[in-house]
């Protein structure tokens, strides 16, 4: 799994933020076209974290830019040098950064 984020866009230009989500979609589209990306999104809203500690449950509001994540990817890679590899190609590094999640489809969550 590919996290796509680490700079919300704030600052750039309008024409700046088309060009870089022009460049997104077009390699988004390149790695659906080679079967490498089996699912994916956008995240929208505010993020929000839910905690409990000492039993009691907190949900607290993540504050914008502190760990910015615009996209999320499910994409099929051998092993984790290939997913490494598809991030790196990603065009998102130049401004932000891709996260490499190892997912285990075998391991199932009771």
């Amino acid at each position: 799994m590919l996290l796509l984020g680490g700079d919300d866009g704030s600052a750039a230009s309008a024409s700046e933020l088309g060009r870089r989500t022009g460049l997104l979609a077009a390699w988004v589209s390149d790695l659906r076209g080679s079967g490498i990306v089996l699912e994916g999104g956008s995240i929208d809203g505010q993020a929000l974290r839910i905690r409990t500690v000492d039993g009691r449950m907190s949900v607290l509001d993540v504050p914008p830019g502190s760990d910015h994540v615009s996209s999320w990817l499910l994409i099929d890679a051998p092993d984790i040098e290939a997913a490494v590899a598809i991030a790196r190609s990603c065009p998102e590094t130049t401004h932000g950064e891709v996260r490499v999640l190892p997912v285990d489809p075998k391991a199932h969550i009771p």
